[in-house]
């Protein structure tokens, strides 16, 4: 969809640990089916890497690190549901006030700095996430 340069919401600069960010909103679809909207903010230094490139297509993490050579090792994702805001409705093609997963997720390089904080919603007939248990130690 867009990249652009902002002043980012609190959580955002929180887990970025950053005063200023640059934000990448995305439509994610499979096929003609819109399935996702992410919101995924950077350190303002990541701007130079990702805004001249084609964002809808862009493999992010691929790209930073094959191309720009910055490594990532850890990320903390937390997921919830949430219902459809009317612009989410609309953007998804779901009804207004239907379930959608929500992620928050932040991504972390090989040195811990952060890189990428994430806040999407998903359509939950798209995606599944499957956890194992286990007590072995």
């Amino acid at each position: 969809m867009e990249g652009n340069t902002k002043n980012i919401d609190k959580s955002a600069k929180d887990n970025l640990q950053v005063n200023e960010g640059w934000e990448l909103k995305r439509l994610r679809t499979s096929g003609k089916i819109p399935i996702a909207i992410e919101h995924a903010f950077f350190p303002l230094e990541y701007k130079k890497y990702l805004e001249t490139e084609d964002l809808n297509a862009l493999a992010v993490y691929k790209h930073l690190e094959e191309v720009v050579g910055i490594y990532l090792q850890d990320a903390r994702q937390i997921i919830s549901a949430v219902n459809a805001s009317k612009e989410e409705a609309a953007l998804l093609e779901v009804e207004e006030h239907e379930a959608l997963l929500h992620i928050e997720r932040t991504t972390y390089t090989e040195t811990n700095k952060p890189v990428e904080y994430l806040k999407a919603v998903y359509r939950p007939d798209y995606f599944q996430y499957l956890i194992n248990l286990s007590r072995r130690s």
